[in-house]
């Protein structure tokens, strides 16, 4: 991937690779399956229902997700760069997208395999599990807030 320094530094800040090496990120940007792509506004990055086999750092631009539920007829939440969208394709492979994400703006992302995470070293993929279940936990905290006002 070229640029690397550049997107090295927003992995370094991205909260799901939080205490991760230096050296294990630039691992990860060496296998040549992980990708820099970029999106026009309106542009999906995935679809609901979509099987999840990827997860994105977003380097610019601005994302939305969109859900519908009985609740909220329609509901969005945004991401900005440093964000990662796409968690299910780390964690739970194969299974389908709850929610389309779409470019709001031009953005640019590193799309990655899930599958690569766990051919990294046990103690990478511990610590990025830890990360991940703190976002996931915050998200939850978030909207039982949202819920109560």
């Amino acid at each position: 991937m070229k640029n690397t320094q550049a997107v090295l530094s927003v992995l370094e800040d991205t909260d799901v690779f939080a205490g991760v090496a230096s050296s294990d990120l630039e691992t990860l940007l060496s296998f040549d399956d992980v990708k820099k792509i970029t999106l026009n506004k309106g542009q999906y990055v995935y679809h609901h229902g979509d099987k999840a086999e990827h997860f994105w750092i977003i380097l610019s631009g601005e994302l939305i997700s969109q859900t519908t539920s009985l609740r909220h007829p329609f509901h969005s939440l945004s991401y900005f760069p440093g964000d990662v969208t796409g968690l299910r394709g780390m964690i739970d492979p194969g299974q389908p997208r709850p929610v389309s994400v779409i470019a709001d703006s031009e953005s640019e992302l590193i799309e990655i395999p899930g599958r690569l995470l766990m051919t990294m070293d046990s103690s990478v993929w511990g610590k990025i599990l830890s990360n991940v279940a703190k976002i996931v936990l915050n998200r939850l905290i978030e909207c039982h807030e949202r819920e109560d006002h």
